[in-house]
């Protein structure tokens, strides 16, 4: 053999040894999660629950059962992204605001979303809204907001009525970034008529798990 076809035979064994190591590191990170969606732990908590109804329209589905589907189904996009992720409630059962509050810390959670529908005596009032509270981290919890804002708003096209400052109790007692989400008002005809849709709740679902993976990118 030719010292120049020599070299030839030696630079395409060294080639395939190359290819083969960075395919078998591909197939590994592939079926192996990265450390940080393993390690980032969101607590969804849908409002409400067992005797606590919290509102409705004409005898329409209660917002406890609204609420618990919607964060049925961000539980189930997060997890297709490899987050981890934990309910304070999968049923229709009361827990106290505390023991939702408790759920998170005990759980060292990275996030807490706590998700509700609102209502008020104006049937006109219409939209989301989404509140923060101090609670030690409230920089993070307005970084996050304004992720979920964003992409609450592409999701369903709903009127945007802004992040707010609130000292409700389950975001004020917890101790990592918290938010609670109102994802519309059933006291609004059309609104909870959307929301008693299932492809509504989906869209919805939609733009608050967006908003957590995207908050998650920006924290790195």
């Amino acid at each position: 053999m030719s010292r120049l076809r020599h070299r030839r035979f030696l630079l395409i064994l060294l080639s395939v040894a190359v290819i083969g190591q960075w395919g078998c590191r591909r197939a590994e990170e592939k079926g192996t999660p990265s450390r940080q969606r393993t390690r980032y732990k969101v607590v969804l908590d849908p409002g409400h629950g067992g005797v606590d109804s919290g509102a409705s329209l004409n005898g329409g589905q209660p917002e406890k059962v609204l609420v618990l589907d919607i964060a049925l189904e961000v539980e189930r996009l997060l997890k297709e992204r490899r987050f981890s992720v934990i309910l304070t409630r999968r049923s229709d059962q009361y827990v106290s605001l505390w023991k939702r509050a408790k759920i998170a810390n005990d759980d060292h959670a990275d996030l807490f979303v706590s998700i509700h529908a609102n209502s008020c005596n104006d049937d006109r009032a219409s939209g989301f809204e989404i509140y923060y509270a101090e609670n030690g981290r409230e920089s993070e919890s307005l970084q996050a907001a304004r992720f979920i804002q964003q992409c609450l708003k592409r999701a369903t096209g709903a009127k945007d009525r802004g992040i707010r400052k609130h000292p409700y109790l389950v975001i004020s007692q917890t101790k990592c970034p918290s938010l609670l989400v109102e994802v519309g008002y059933l006291s609004n005809p059309r609104e909870a008529k959307l929301l008693s849709r299932r492809s509504y709740r989906r869209k919805v679902a939609e733009g608050i798990a967006k908003g957590i993976i995207a908050a998650v990118r920006k924290r790195g």
